[in-house]
Formats: C-alpha cells, structure tokens, sequence
C-alpha cells in the first residue's frame, strides 16, 4: 500500500474521530457548560498523549517545533470560542460554513506554495469537498430574524481571522509531524487547557460543575479528538498537507450522520448533496 494512500486513509480516520468527537461534545454541551466540556475532554485526551508519547518512546522534537505548536493550540483555542459566540448570536447558517472553508482554502494554498501543485484529478476532488464541506455543514437559517441580517464586512472580517486560527492549528501540526506525532500535540493540548483555564477565570464561570455522570463521555470525546489530531498529524507527514487537511475537514460529514442516526434529525437536501460530493472528492484525490 502507497504512502499516499495510507496518508489519505489516515485523513479519513482523523475526519471520523473529529466529526464523532464534536457529537458527542455537542450533545454533552446539552448539559454542561460548553467550557467545561472543553477543559474536561481536552484533559483527558492530554493524558492519553503523554501515554502514547512514552509508550512510543518518541524522542522530544526540537524546541522550535513545541513552540510553534503550543503557538498554534493557543491560537485554535482562541478561535474555538469566538466561533462559539458567533455561533450564539445569529447568522449560524453563514457564518459555520464559511468559517469551515476558509480554514481548509489556507492549507491548500500553503501546500501549492510548499509543495507544488497536486495532480490535476486530486484538485477537482480538492474544489468538490470544499464545496461539500460547505453544504453540510450549512443548515440555513431557521430563524427569521437570522434569514433578514444582512452579511457585513464585519462578519466577513471575524469569518477570516477565526479561519486564519484555525488553519494555522492544521499548517502548524501538519508542519511539525513531519519530525514527530505525538509531543507537538502535548504542547497543542497543554496550552489549550490553560487558555481555557484563563478564559474561565477571567469570566467567573467557575460556578458550575461536571457531573460524575458525563465524565465517562467527555474523556471519550477527549480520547476521540485526540485520535483524530494524531491521524491527521500521521497523513500530513506521509503526504501532501493540502489533502490531509482537505480529508479532515470532511468531519462534519461524520457529525451530522451520527445526529441523523443517534438524535433523528432531518438532514437537507443540501447536507445529503454535500455528502455525495465528499464520497466523490475522496474518489478523485485517491486516484493516483
């Protein structure tokens, strides 16, 4: 079996572990407070690196490398909970999908700039799963006064900055892997955790509490997306980074099937297209 094919492979068990792992930690946000979920989830999932790190025995990658990548949990960090809030206050069905698509365009740009570009057939598969990105992950606008607002340059602005977070999380580890897996992700995981920490401290919401009842299910989450980032870190560093990233990104795709199968909701027209779409892109960055 080819690297490339490996690398796509492992891409396509990142987008499980991360579609899976926003379920759950949808479903649980339910319940308690989407920080919280956050802080305990990304705990555990930092427990269960430093296993593998020392179970792999993978030496310590250069200090540059932890610092870049601790760099870049800070910054998605950050951009997780501007998302959050934007998400809150209205204008969902614009602003998740573009969000979405910003943060894959910037990898694929980086990779073409780096790498050169990528066979003509895996660049329609790359322009068919943004497109499919952006029809499932966008819902529409359920609300009247959400189909009324007007799309400002505002909302653009805070559209690109939390895209540029999030794509350098993906540029930055994706970078890094090459040299080693698991202690960048530490020094993601860490940082992020603090950030949390200090964001909860800073706004007192400190009040609430997890119940022992949902522990088992935020350190699945937390082992889940910590699946995902080590599989994504694994197809970067055995192929080109704009197809791992483009690959990964096709969680939402895992997300929706699973409230479809867990929660029965209705899935769009436009959200079954984009999932066709997807099937399809996959087909064609997999061709050789």
């Amino acid at each position: 079996m080819s690297s490339e094919l490996l690398a796509i492979l492992a891409g396509l068990a990142s987008a499980i572990g991360y579609g899976a792992g926003d379920f759950g930690g949808g479903y649980a946000s339910r319940r308690t407070d989407a920080l919280l979920v956050v802080l305990v989830s990304n705990s555990a999932g930092l427990v269960l690196l430093l296993l593998i790190a020392f179970l792999l025995a993978e030496p310590l990658p250069p200090a540059a490398d932890l610092v870049a990548a601790a760099a870049a949990g800070t910054l998605g960090t950050i951009g997780l909970v501007r998302f959050y809030q934007e998400l809150a206050g209205g204008k969902m069905g614009v602003i998740a999908p573009s969000v979405a698509v910003v943060t894959v365009a910037i990898p694929v740009l980086f990779s073409a700039l780096s790498e050169g570009m990528p066979k003509t057939n895996q660049i329609v598969g790359i322009f068919l799963a943004i497109l499919a990105i952006w029809l499932i992950t966008r819902k529409g606008a359920t609300r009247k006064r959400e189909q009324k607002s007007a799309f400002t340059m505002r909302d653009m602005a805070v559209i690109v900055v939390i895209g540029l977070m999030f794509s350098a999380f993906l540029v930055t580890i994706g970078t890094v892997s090459e040299r080693s897996i698991a202690w960048p992700l530490v020094a993601a995981r860490s940082v992020s955790i603090l950030s949390v920490i200090l964001f909860l401290t800073i706004t007192g919401r400190w009040g609430s509490s997890v119940p022992r009842s949902q522990l088992k299910l935020l350190s699945g989450i937390g082992f889940l997306d910590v699946g995902g980032s080590a599989m994504y870190a694994l197809s970067s560093s055995l192929g080109r980074l704009d197809i791992a990233a483009v690959v990964t990104s096709l969680y939402p795709a895992m997300t929706v099937l699973l409230a479809r199968i867990m929660l029965s909701e209705e899935l769009g027209s436009r959200q079954w297209l984009g999932i066709g779409l997807a099937l399809v892109a996959i087909v064609l960055i997999t061709i050789g």
